[in-house]
C-alpha cells in the first residue's frame, strides 16, 4: 500500500490524457474530476451505442477491453429476492448495455495510451458519423444536462428500495 497513491496519480494522469485525446462523438467518456471528488480511475469505462461493435474493432487493434458490468446490480441474481423489475432503473440498464472499459493501468507507456486514444478516434474517420453516433450524441447532450442529477437520483432509488426491502 505504500505505493497507492502514486499508482491511483499514474492513473489520474492517463485518464488526463484519454480526456484531452479521445475526440471520438461516438463515445461518452467518464465524469472528470470536479471539486467536490477525485476519481481514481481503477477502471476507465467509457459509453458507445454499439458497444459489440466497438469491442471488436478495438480487440483486432489489439486494444483490450472488458465489460466489467454487464448486468446492472437490480438485474443480479443475488438480489432476486428484492424483486426489482427490469425497467425500474432504466439508467443503470442503459449504461450496462453501453459501458466498455479500455486499457487503464499504472505504467501504461505514452506510446500505449496514444495508441488507445489513436484507435478509438479511427474508428469515426473510417466510418463516418452515421444514426447510431447521432444517437449517442443526443443521448450525451441529455446526460451533460441531467448526468449528475440523474446518477444521484438513481443512486437515492436504489439505496431506498434496498433499505425498503431489508426492514
Amino acid at each position: 500500500l505504500k505505493e497507492l497513491d502514486k499508482w491511483n496519480e499514474d492513473r489520474r494522469q492517463i485518464a488526463k490524457k484519454y480526456f484531452e485525446g479521445i475526440k471520438n462523438p461516438a463515445i461518452i467518456l467518464p465524469l472528470e474530476d470536479e471539486a467536490d471528488y477525485r476519481h481514481i480511475y481503477h477502471v476507465f469505462a467509457i459509453r458507445t451505442s454499439d458497444r459489440e461493435k466497438l469491442e471488436k474493432y478495438l480487440n483486432e487493434k489489439g486494444v483490450g477491453t472488458v465489460i466489467h458490468y454487464p448486468v446492472p446490480m437490480h438485474l443480479q441474481e443475488c438480489y432476486k429476492d428484492l424483486n426489482i423489475k427490469e425497467g425500474t432503473l432504466p439508467i443503470a440498464e442503459e449504461i450496462s448495455k453501453t459501458i466498455i472499459s479500455i486499457p487503464m493501468y499504472y505504467g501504461m507507456s505514452d506510446e500505449e495510451i496514444q495508441y488507445v486514444i489513436d484507435t478509438l478516434n479511427e474508428l469515426v474517420d473510417k466510418q463516418g458519423i452515421d444514426e447510431a453516433v447521432l444517437y449517442i450524441l443526443d443521448k450525451k447532450i441529455k446526460l451533460q444536462i441531467e448526468k449528475r442529477a440523474s446518477i444521484h437520483i438513481n443512486g437515492i432509488i436504489a439505496r431506498n428500495y434496498l433499505l425498503e426491502k431489508m426492514k
